[in-house]
């Protein structure tokens, strides 16, 4: 057998370490070269590391475990096969970690605590509007004089309620 030419093809395989190289005993015809007259080819194949390409920050991923108590752990994972360059991280574990509200909520939820909110607004002015109400009745209640419907106020005035009667005694109708 003539060997014109010898191609050597370098194949990425971490798992083969520095690997080392194969002769091929077959032609693309599935024949022995052996049994091939005239000009042959040899075909070298390689499964090495080296034939992975060099590793680049793009080529790992990091993957995160559930925010647990304000930690998490964190590991890299290889997206690509390839050697040396950019290392891989270490795994890291019991990383502080912050639990972001836009991560726990849905737009939903968000529209919900918003209407709600709105609501407890409403609310407040209503309770502060009745407070001063209340605050002002209670302020003329106590201003009142005992069995009369006459309210107190400056010596030589006297202020009537409407439907006040006339009843100068203050004794209550019903006991008339």
């Amino acid at each position: 057998v003539k060997y014109e030419e010898t191609r050597i093809y370098v194949v990425c395989s971490l798992m083969a370490g520095q690997g080392e190289p194969e002769l091929m005993n077959k032609c693309g015809n599935a024949n022995d070269c052996d049994s091939i007259d005239g000009p042959c080819v040899r075909h070298i194949i390689w499964k090495s590391q080296h034939g992975c390409p060099k590793c680049r920050t793009e080529s790992f991923s990091e993957i995160f475990t559930q925010c647990d108590h304000g930690f998490r752990d964190v590991s890299s994972q290889i997206l690509e096969e390839c050697y040396g360059g950019f290392p891989a991280q270490a795994d890291r574990q019991h990383q502080k970690c912050l639990v972001s509200l836009q991560d726990l909520l849905s737009d939903d939820d968000v529209n919900g605590m918003m209407l709600l909110g709105f609501m407890m607004c409403i609310m407040l002015c209503l309770m502060i509007e009745r407070h001063q109400t209340y605050k002002n009745l209670y302020s003329k209640y106590r201003n009142m004089r005992p069995g009369t419907r006459e309210m107190r106020s400056e010596p030589g005035i006297t202020v009537h309620t409407e439907g006040a009667d006339d009843n100068e005694a203050g004794v209550p109708r019903s006991s008339l």
